[in-house]
């Protein structure tokens, strides 16, 4: 089945139809505020899959990023997007196969963070629009999972007392690391304490972002929880 908004355009079975609804109302309601943030106007709709299992979202993982079949993926990957742009996320109903999974009395905070979840992967395929407008390469990681998080609201009821991570930890290499905390938060801090042309610099050049954030961003963020502990 296919539903269309005014950002987006979702493909789904009829078992998520309702839930097809929700987020298109939801994306309606926030998507102007990411295009906002990046100041760029829509290009095209984001293609969202609702993808029925967890098991079927794998076998399309491992195929869009050229994976071995028998490349275990991480219980706790939910979603993700393609290189063409498209988006793909795991079905609320199969989030009982998943690290995601709640009790039924839980079912509007699990539909709340599924929504904020497709927000996240909605602000990649807006960076993506925003990269091909400037004609750059792709945004470091950091930065570009950071935005994703702090666009989405994702952590804006977590309280943070301490930034306890490492630079290696911010910089991951292996495919699967992850630090979606830290990248938060070295993010939080950069967007609300430095301009919007230096976001822009760093989203535009993942050398530049990389060295900014060894040679400056990172201790001034370790120097700021620390104060805060005291």
């Amino acid at each position: 089945m296919k539903k269309e908004c005014d950002f987006a355009i979702f493909n789904f079975k009829k078992q998520d139809e309702k839930l097809a609804g929700e987020l298109c109302e939801y994306l309606d309601k926030n998507a102007k505020k990411i295009y906002d943030f990046f100041e760029i106007q829509p290009s095209s709709k984001a293609i969202i899959n609702i993808i029925p299992t967890k098991k079927e979202y794998d076998t399309l993982y491992r195929k869009n990023n050229n994976l071995p079949e028998d490349e275990k993926i991480p219980s706790w990957a939910i979603g993700c997007r393609a290189d063409n742009g498209e988006i793909y996320y795991v079905s609320l109903q199969d989030y009982k196969n998943t690290s995601h999974a709640f009790e039924q009395k839980d079912f509007e905070k699990a539909l709340d963070y599924y929504k904020k979840t497709i927000l996240h992967e909605f602000v990649h395929f807006v960076n993506l629009q925003y990269r091909k407008i400037k004609n750059c390469s792709h945004t470091e990681t950091w930065l570009s999972e950071g935005l994703a998080v702090y666009l989405s609201g994702q952590k804006d009821d977590k309280v943070f007392d301490d930034f306890d991570y490492s630079l290696e930890q911010l910089m991951p290499q292996k495919h699967f690391a992850s630090c979606y905390d830290g990248w938060f938060l070295i993010t939080k801090y950069l967007v609300e304490n430095y301009s919007k042309q230096k976001v822009f610099d760093l989203i535009e050049s993942n050398r530049q972002a990389r060295e900014f954030l060894e040679d400056e961003l990172y201790t001034k963020v370790k120097n700021f929880y620390l104060k805060q502990e005291k």
